[in-house]
């Protein structure tokens, strides 16, 4: 497994209301170290970058999802967060085996 194979670069994507969510979760996540956060093209995702023993998709999900942030939860954005979920899990299991 190449190095970089563990630095990751996703979306968080949000319920279109209510409105601002992006907004208000890129100031929460900026203050994260080793996270990169950025706004996305449209105002409702943020581009997230980060490697994999420090953070995961699910975490910082499961982190917005706490603080009454709403995912989108279209068919697509289920579909892409469980199949990144898994790979990432898979991953962090792999390099703790190392």
């Amino acid at each position: 497994m190449r190095p970089c194979d563990l630095e990751k670069e996703r979306e968080i994507v949000f319920h279109a209301l209510p409105a601002g969510q992006a907004d208000r979760a890129l100031i929460l996540l900026e203050g994260l170290e080793g996270l990169g956060v950025a706004m996305g093209p449209d105002g409702s995702r943020l581009m997230v970058r980060y490697h994999i023993c420090e953070y995961t998709l699910e975490g910082l999900e499961t982190a917005l999802a706490s603080q009454g942030f709403h995912l989108d939860n279209s068919l697509l954005s289920k579909l892409r967060r469980a199949l990144a979920y898994f790979c990432e899990s898979v991953q962090r299991r792999n390099v703790a085996a190392n």
